[in-house]
């Protein structure tokens, strides 16, 4: 992915597409236990006019990344994947979840 990619607002992201860069804000996060992969560290993204969207990232990527992602931090997303957001407990609004893989700047 280039470095000039151009940033989309996080209301246009939609899952059939795995090119997206977005500049979004750590609002709140947190982490969850999982059974079967043990705490998952999740947060609530912002972008620039205010669309938020729940976020989980694996454990191992946080550990290596986890300092890059602190609350109330503005950065640049390139790699992750969208996925319905389902369930009777949803953190925002936004039809879909956001799995960061590792990229972030």
């Amino acid at each position: 992915m280039s470095a000039a990619m151009k940033v989309t607002p996080l209301k246009d992201v939609k899952p059939f597409k795995s090119g997206w860069k977005v500049h979004v804000k750590v609002l709140h996060s947190w982490k969850q236990y999982n059974p079967v992969h043990g705490d998952t560290p999740e947060m609530v993204l912002s972008d620039e006019v205010g669309c938020k969207i729940h976020a989980s990232c694996k454990r191992t990527y946080m550990e290596s990344k986890g300092r890059l992602l602190p609350v109330g931090a503005w950065r640049h997303i390139q790699n992750f994947t969208l996925s319905p957001s389902t369930g009777m407990y949803r953190a925002t609004d936004h039809p879909f979840k956001m799995s960061i893989k590792i990229k972030i700047n």
